[in-house]
């Protein structure tokens, strides 16, 4: 995820506290959450001033693939090292692990030191790199941990933001897997993997979005990308 993207969710989170009313007020309340490589459960009772944040992202350069997972294992090879990630529940990019070489080239947020089994990693590497083994990172990014950031649930309801309003989208009501809820804001920026027309009260999905809520009933937060869920 691209650096501007964080600095423009913080903003939106406040925004989200802020313009509530613009948007309707709050949607009906239940109140949050879930996730597995096997992660479970994103807990809306978690206060987030107790969570250590991540190193800021680096931007990654144009043209670039995405691949976020769970570190598997870190092996040590002459020069380099050879990081395998696991998808984890609720993404999917279309293989459940990849294997990845760190070089020197490699740019990353973090020591490498103290990167750990465990661990929630986004990849950027070359996507027009056919091969079928191991693929160079570019860009290396330590995210929070994945059950903290992806969210499973149906949607209960989708507020679109007034024609007057300034602020360009809108609010999705989720009813997570452990039954609590939680409302993501969206805008112009939020990556949709689904056709929007199944953006609607039913409908199954997982978000990508940030880890900071709100203390408002229910919690609120900015979603940065939003798929379709079959289980």
């Amino acid at each position: 995820m691209k650096k501007s993207i964080f600095i423009f969710s913080t903003c939106l989170l406040l925004l989200a506290v802020l313009a509530a009313g613009c948007l309707g007020g709050n949607g009906p309340a239940d109140n949050s959450s879930d996730n597995t490589s096997n992660n479970t459960s994103n807990n809306t009772s978690n206060n987030s001033s107790n969570i250590t944040a991540p190193p800021d992202p680096i931007s990654p350069p144009a043209d670039t693939a995405v691949y976020r997972g769970n570190v598997k294992s870190i092996t040590a090879d002459g020069d380099n090292t050879i990081i395998v990630l696991n998808q984890v529940r609720g993404m999917d990019y279309g293989i459940y692990e990849m294997t990845f070489i760190l070089s020197d080239s490699s740019r990353t947020n973090f020591e490498l030191r103290n990167l750990i089994v465990g661990q929630y990693l986004e990849v950027y590497y070359n996507p027009h790199d056919l091969s079928s083994g191991m693929k160079p990172i570019i860009v290396a990014n330590l995210l929070q941990n994945a059950d903290l950031v992806i969210y499973i649930g149906q949607i209960t309801n989708v507020y679109e933001a007034p024609v007057d309003s300034n602020f360009n989208g809108g609010r999705i009501e989720v009813k997570l897997e452990n039954g609590s809820t939680i409302v993501f804001y969206y805008d112009s920026q939020t990556q949709f993997y689904m056709n929007l027309s199944d953006l609607k009260a039913g409908t199954n999905v997982s978000i990508y979005g940030n880890w900071i809520l709100s203390t408002s009933q229910p919690p609120e937060t900015v979603a940065y990308e939003v798929r379709a869920f079959s289980g």
